[in-house]
């Protein structure tokens, strides 16, 4: 009896034992099992938390975890660890966003940054943005494209979409003509892209440049991020023409009004003829022989915006500014013209500036009148009664000297002449001619002394040419 219950005791220790080890080798098993899970983000993402309970909270620099939700805050990778029966690991890895959109110039390259290489790129048009293995982006012409970054595979998997816009680098200065217009050529039509200016020099209608006015302006353009400065000039026209078949068909009339193309804005000019229609009352016989610069005169001092006559000219203008003046209406045995010194004297009186040149050569001398005629402006000159060509006296233009006005260019090469006499063989072009310059050069003739004098006293006193403005 005592052995049996010494085998029982024995047998329920044993047992014991037995159940004690089972249980700590249990315990030891559910203390190192553990459970591991991968979690792909993006940046901004927030998603259901589901590998842990719901009260779970856990955050570090690149994740946060709170009221059953995960949160990517910053690219990088992060582990979560929960403890507990089974150990559970999850591993967080936050993508960088790519940009929306980005704006290159042709020909450059641009990095796309992004925590966690994508396992594939695309380029939704290569020809004009061509994405390599890393991300880096070539812009190979203007236009737009898409640039698709896949990171992950599965339903893990995460797509990313950068526009890229390419457009062309703008130039560094811009040159034109304050008659004319100029289109910035960004190469994509749709690039945003606004401008700063000064508007008394130029404005902008979307990219086309339009003159307001001459000088010179920083253009600053901005595209996005980006910001360009181009050196604007706006310079005065130099290739003012005028239609020929809008102008006068005949002319043989005692004053007549003519516009010109001119800049900032048309001139209109008053053409007269130096005759008795025209006459001064107080000096009823000089308009007739002499008054081909008074008539010049006026007709220029009227394209300015002057109002005068011939008349008003020698009796008040020229009273005010000219030396001499009662000397050669009431002292002098024949009254003459004003000279062409004379003249540009009057119009530096009105502040229009000109030039009196003196001497020229034939061979420059169109270039130099057609160059300032087709800025708009006109032009003073004296021409005599001989062919210095074909070394005769022929009187195509005058009896002796007279001073005439070239007002600008025409579209068939002539130059508009404003005549205040009445010249033979024009067909009742008598104020206005339009002839080649070739036809009257030989006339012109150079001034051969220092003009002093305001008013004619022989050929030595006479000659050259005012260019006017």
């Amino acid at each position: 009896m005592r052995k049996q219950r010494k085998v029982f005791f024995f047998t329920l220790a044993s047992l014991l034992l037995i159940g004690l080890i089972a249980l700590s080798a249990l315990f030891y098993i559910h203390k190192t099992q553990e459970k591991r899970y991968q979690v792909l983000l993006a940046v901004g993402e927030t998603s259901p938390f589901t590998h842990g309970p719901e009260d779970f909270t856990w955050e570090d620099g690149h994740v946060l975890v709170r009221d059953g939700q995960i949160t990517g805050k910053t690219p990088g990778k992060s582990l979560i660890f929960q403890e507990g029966l089974v150990n559970t690991y999850i591993e967080v890895k936050v993508c960088q966003v790519l940009e929306k959109q980005v704006t290159m110039v042709c020909n450059s390259f641009y990095f796309l940054h992004s925590f966690g290489a994508p396992t594939l790129w695309v380029s939704t048009n290569p020809a004009v943005a061509q994405v390599f293995p890393d991300g880096t982006i070539h812009s190979r012409s203007c236009g737009l494209a898409q640039i698709l970054g896949i990171i992950g595979t599965g339903s893990d998997q995460k797509r990313f979409s950068t526009q890229i816009i390419v457009y062309k680098f703008p130039p560094k200065t811009i040159q034109i003509k304050a008659n004319e217009t100029a289109r910035i050529d960004w190469g994509f039509k749709g690039l945003p892209v606004s401008y700063d200016l000064d508007e008394n020099i130029a404005v902008m209608k979307g990219s086309t440049i339009q003159p307001k006015g001459t000088g010179k302006t920083d253009l600053v353009c901005r595209v996005l991020d980006r910001t360009y400065v181009i050196g604007l000039e706006v310079t005065a026209p130099d290739n003012l023409i005028n239609k020929e078949a809008n102008l006068p068909k005949t002319s043989q009339v005692s004053r007549i009004k003519v516009k010109i193309n001119s800049y900032p804005k048309d001139r209109t000019y008053t053409v007269f003829h130096q005759s008795s229609g025209n006459n001064s009352s107080l000096f009823p016989s000089y308009m007739p022989w002499h008054g081909c610069a008074a008539c010049s005169t006026s007709a220029v001092l009227t394209g300015f915006g002057i109002d005068t006559t011939p008349a008003n000219t020698i009796e008040n203008i020229e009273k005010k500014v000219l030396d001499g003046w009662y000397h050669n209406y009431y002292e002098r045995q024949s009254q003459m013209p004003a000279t062409l010194c004379g003249i540009s004297q009057i119009l530096n009186y009105y502040d229009i500036p000109n030039r009196y040149v003196m001497a020229f050569d034939d061979t420059t001398v169109k270039d130099d009148i057609f160059t300032h005629l087709k800025t708009g402006n006109p032009v003073i000159f004296e021409v005599c009664k001989y062919n210095r060509y074909s070394k005769k006296t022929d009187n195509k233009w005058s009896g002796s000297y007279h001073t005439l006005v070239f007002l600008g260019v025409t579209d068939k090469g002539h130059v508009i002449v404003a005549d205040p006499a009445n010249s033979n063989g024009w067909n009742g072009m008598a104020r206005l001619k339009y002839i080649d310059f070739e036809d009257i050069l030989p006339y012109m003739f150079s001034c051969t002394k220092m003009p002093g004098a305001h008013y004619f006293s022989g050929k030595s006193t006479a000659g050259g040419y005012i260019l006017v403005n």
